[in-house]
């Protein structure tokens, strides 16, 4: 019984240790302070060492609300996302490498063919710091 209790007490621990480095987080944009109208970012993480799972999901209430896949991104660095907004009223998206362009009245995302010219205003990034996973405006850390 001894050795079963000890034997169960090693796997619990394994499993905890393989686990740690599991999980995801989000943080969102709120456009103007209206909750209406919002870009929330999603990465998930399955086992350590795993590619962050990332989606974005973009609300413009009450026409849409629509959760998109963005493409795989390391967990070995840090992640960071840039959104911007472009003159037309449109928005985009850089993640890692991959550029996104949005439309709000549609919640449509699209990946673009090459990085835009002038991908429009920073709007802000999505970034990890300290103090976790977190939305940061343009000109503030």
């Amino acid at each position: 019984m001894k050795k079963v209790r000890q034997s169960f007490s090693c796997l619990a621990v394994a499993a905890i240790s393989l686990l740690a480095g599991c999980g995801g987080d989000s943080a969102s944009y709120i456009e103007g302070g209206n909750r209406d109208t919002a870009f929330s970012l999603f990465r998930d993480k399955n086992y350590p060492g795993a590619d962050w799972e990332l989606a974005l999901t973009l609300a413009h209430m009450p026409d849409c609300q629509r959760r998109h896949p963005l493409k795989r991104e390391p967990s070995s660095k840090p992640y960071q996302a840039d959104l911007y907004r472009t003159p037309d009223g449109g928005y985009t998206l850089r993640s890692g490498d991959i550029w996104y362009l949005m439309q709000l009245t549609t919640c449509s995302l699209q990946e673009a063919q090459s990085p835009p010219a002038a991908p429009g205003e920073l709007i802000g990034s999505w970034q990890e710091s300290d103090s976790g996973f977190h939305f940061s405006p343009a000109g503030k850390p």
